[in-house]
């Protein structure tokens, strides 16, 4: 596998929070995953663009916040849990 190509690599049927992704730290080769990758965004950038439609369910996480300002459908059945210590705020 080390000298297979990423393009040739099979694809996942959806990513989970333990898949680890390559990542060069500084010249030296690292990994990271997508729960590392999803905290560095989450912290780096507070204002990320979304769907206008809610069709799965949502969790907010504790100590997060989150400003809706915009309209927003939520579809039938839809279940959105704003956990403790957590702020939702629709605009």
């Amino acid at each position: 596998m080390a000298d297979t190509k990423i393009s040739a690599l099979t694809s996942v049927s959806s990513v989970a929070g333990t898949n680890e992704f390559g990542v060069n730290d500084s010249g030296a080769s690292r990994k990271a995953t997508a729960n590392q990758i999803n905290t560095f965004i989450l912290s780096a950038n507070p204002f990320l663009p979304s769907k206008k439609i809610a069709s799965a369910n949502y969790t907010l996480s504790a100590d997060y916040s989150l400003v809706i300002a915009r309209s927003l459908k939520i579809n039938s059945g839809i279940i959105v849990t704003v956990s403790s210590g957590s702020i939702l705020r629709l605009l």
